[in-house]
């Protein structure tokens, strides 16, 4: 990874986990508040619960997100540090950057409020393509089960750390271009 892609992602993450991780807390949101409040910032979630397993769609897009940055930094979910040039000049690594925060924040709070034993995750980004057009590119897939869950201490758990901990968790061809070769495909 090249070191300055590996800087802006790593700037755009700020610890969530007092906010959204604990299963103790009990002001931790519900997963309807927590998918209105995420998808404020331009994110949205489709769950197939009858499904087996239980799919659960994450899509954020890319200028909503951007859009959002300045409430997204009051609110503690983005890195107060990154200005909006910064955003402006590297919107899919910005962004990813998010992604990688609210990814394990959406899985501890769809387990906090389902009682369901295995899930299967896709998460993805729209982003304009060449041409401006909106284009969707997948970003990660794994699959979650309630034994993991239960393993994972929330209040303390880096979100940088989910990869290495979520089953089958892997990246997609294009953020491996996009943080590993710095060029995100168009």
């Amino acid at each position: 990874m090249r070191k300055n892609t590996r800087n802006i992602l790593l700037a755009a993450c700020v610890p969530m986990a007092a906010m959204f991780f604990s299963t103790a807390n009990a002001d931790q949101p519900s997963w309807d508040a927590f998918t209105k409040g995420v998808g404020a910032s331009g994110c949205s979630f489709r769950v197939k619960l009858k499904s087996k397993p239980v799919t659960v769609e994450m899509v954020c897009d890319e200028q909503q997100v951007i859009q959002s940055l300045p409430v997204l930094q009051k609110m503690g979910m983005m890195n107060p540090d990154i200005t909006q040039t910064m955003a402006n000049m590297y919107p899919e690594k910005v962004v990813l950057g998010y992604m990688v925060q609210i990814t394990p924040a959406a899985v501890s709070v769809f387990y906090k409020d389902h009682h369901v034993n295995m899930s299967k995750w896709a998460t993805g980004i729209v982003v304009p393509d060449l041409y401006g057009h909106p284009s969707a590119r997948v970003i990660s897939s794994f699959r979650f089960d309630r034994k993991t869950f239960n393993r994972i201490e929330w209040d303390a758990f880096p979100p940088q750390n989910f990869p290495s901990v979520a089953p089958g968790f892997q990246y997609s061809e294009y953020v491996q271009k996009c943080v590993l070769l710095d060029e995100c495909p168009k």
